[in-house]
């Protein structure tokens, strides 16, 4: 009998607690709309979906020319009889027709903005297809997905509902019609296979998200026709989960200490809180783990948290924490960061913000070739050079800024064994 009592006291601990700190929630396209949503509607917002106290706005727009084909966007119901478009195991779906006028600048952007951050996001899109038989093409649909949440921009898990039949393809958070021989139009008319063979599904994890962008369109490939025809997909229920976030964050910074980087934070106070994950990066967009901190648990009171990264190189050094409570669920703190110049390599004046020529002073520890490459915010190289400088102080300009368009920019030096780089205005 005691053992009987023990297993129940545990068994309502476990229930007690996934109510209480993480509960799931469906947005429901036929029923969560007040008022409903209406055939031709190009917006909407969800209020307190579920009972959960979450809102969900949601708006569409077409870009480059085009326009939604009436009476869509429309809600489905899921009816296997019906020539509405569905979506696997959702019991209803939006459906958007559109009809772009130019494949290579036409889009339409579909955004889901929510009230509050929200975990375990997901949800299927159906009807990723293009027409049967040879090119020249209508259209081939090409389905982006994005996210992004307190920490900046999140990127999903795409998956395909049956990868073997060659309707569709994922590539990273894109997933697009395969324009092979196996690529076909499918009716996606049923909840069951072959028609849901364009259906793909959008997983955004443990991540903590505010909004989701969709860009649907055409490829932009020679098959496809300049002005693409009738093209549509439907986006199904999503389903997402609300709790208490592990940690409520007090203070977080990086300094530096005997050429290392020490990374410290305090909690407030701290709910079922696991982990604390130190990541790191010298561009600020990949990151990767350098370390863990076990957290303290459950707190109401503030602690005190170290993290030393060593050796951390020269540069500057972003960091962030991912604060993982014990359920697996996450939510990133914003980004920090630190320069470090132990080798004695490092630029030590930039011209921020330059107007027209940009110069710059870098401190060489040893005479040597100095690579200098210059990139736009994405990633873009716009000019690389390689001189030759004596030990010292290095002067030197980069005569592309003068043709620059204003905004920032990132300037990267390296003597071949040290790297340094600066994000400048241009004016």
């Amino acid at each position: 009998m005691k053992i009987r009592l023990i297993l129940i006291g545990m068994l309502f601990f476990f229930i007690g607690k996934t109510t209480t700190f993480s509960q799931s929630y469906t947005l429901d396209w036929g029923s969560s709309f007040s008022p409903a949503w209406a055939s031709g509607n190009t917006s909407g917002t969800a209020t307190n979906i579920g009972g959960s106290g979450i809102n969900c706005t949601v708006t569409m727009s077409i870009t480059g020319g085009g326009s939604f084909v009436s009476p869509y966007p429309r809600v489905n119901n899921n009816n296997s009889t019906s020539a509405d478009f569905e979506v696997q195991s959702s019991t209803d779906a939006l459906e958007v027709d559109i009809n772009l006028n130019n494949k290579t600048s036409s889009f339409c952007t579909i955004t889901f903005t929510f009230s509050s951050a929200i975990t375990h996001l997901s949800f299927g899109i159906s009807d990723v297809d293009r027409p049967s038989g040879s090119s020249p093409w209508t259209y081939v649909d090409r389905v982006v997905v994005s996210g992004s949440g307190p920490a900046g921009s999140v990127t999903p898990t795409l998956s395909l509902f049956n990868a073997g039949a060659g309707i569709a393809f994922i590539s990273g958070n894109v997933c697009a019609a395969v324009t092979g021989a196996s690529g076909a139009n499918v009716a996606s008319l049923n909840q069951g296979s072959p028609d849901q063979n364009g259906t793909f599904f959008i997983d955004f994890g443990g991540a903590a998200v505010t909004s989701v962008t969709i860009e649907y369109k055409s490829e932009d490939i020679p098959q496809v026709n300049s002005n693409p025809g009738l093209q549509a997909i439907a986006i199904g229920n999503i389903s997402f989960e609300v709790g208490v976030l592990p940690v409520t964050l007090a203070d977080f910074r990086a300094e530096t200490h005997n050429d290392n980087a020490t990374v410290s934070w305090v909690t407030e106070n701290e709910t079922d809180a696991a982990w604390f994950d130190v990541e790191h990066s010298t561009d600020n967009r990949s990151y990767a783990s350098v370390g863990r901190i076990k957290a303290k648990g459950n707190r109401n009171q503030r602690s005190y948290y170290s993290f030393i990264h060593r050796p951390a190189p020269d540069g500057i050094n972003f960091y962030r924490l991912k604060m993982i409570d014990i359920d697996g669920s996450f939510v990133y703190s914003k980004v920090v960061s630190v320069q470090l110049h132990s080798s004695g390599f490092f630029i030590k004046r930039l011209t921020n913000p330059c107007a027209g020529e940009c110069s710059m002073l870098v401190s060489l520890p040893t005479a040597g070739t100095l690579s200098v490459w210059l990139f736009d915010m994405s990633g873009k190289l716009l000019y690389t050079s390689n001189s030759f400088f004596p030990q010292g102080d290095a002067a030197l300009s980069i005569p592309k800024t003068p043709l620059l368009s204003q905004g920032q920019y990132v300037i990267r030096v390296s003597n071949g064994t040290f790297t340094d780089q600066r994000v400048f205005l241009k004016q």
